[in-house]
């Protein structure tokens, strides 16, 4: 794997978490009620695709500067985040799989503008506990990556 596709693979997290919070802000714009879960997950994904767009930047400097050991370690731990089964492809899967859980029928992860009365009809898909277990998993993924992010002062 080279760096470039480490770098395409941070970009494709940061697609999942714009797409989680798109649909959060449709959302809470739409349903003036909207539960508080809802704007705790808008928070912790906010934060987290922060984190992981620090990752990308990482990335593209080992991209740009590559030769030194510190350049060849940097692309080591981001390639090992970026493997199947890996931090990246695992927090992009559970942000995919948190989108299909919030828009029941949909069979694509776009998603489309809410409008008023569909939101006002739309029940809340997630319990409180499993909005709790999201949110925690979410933050040990962000914990991860600012872990590595720590490791290079970046």
């Amino acid at each position: 794997m080279d760096p470039l596709s480490v770098a395409s693979g941070v970009i494709g997290l940061i697609q999942a978490a714009n797409a989680v919070v798109s649909f959060c802000f449709d959302f809470r714009n739409a349903y003036k009620d909207n539960p508080s879960e809802m704007t705790t997950l808008l928070t912790e994904i906010i934060q987290l695709r922060s984190v992981v767009e620090n990752l990308r930047n990482l990335a593209e400097k080992v991209e740009n500067d590559q030769g030194s050991d510190l350049e060849k370690g940097q692309f080591l731990v981001l390639r090992g985040l970026c493997q199947p089964g890996g931090a990246i492809k695992a927090c992009e899967a559970e942000l995919y799989e948190l989108l299909a859980d919030l828009t029941p029928g949909e069979k694509t992860h776009r998603v489309q503008r809410l409008t008023k009365a569909f939101a006002q009809a739309m029940k809340w898909q997630l319990k409180g506990e499993d909005m709790r277990k999201a949110v925690e998993r979410l933050e040990r993924y962000k914990s991860t990556f600012s872990l590595v992010l720590n490791m290079y002062e970046v």
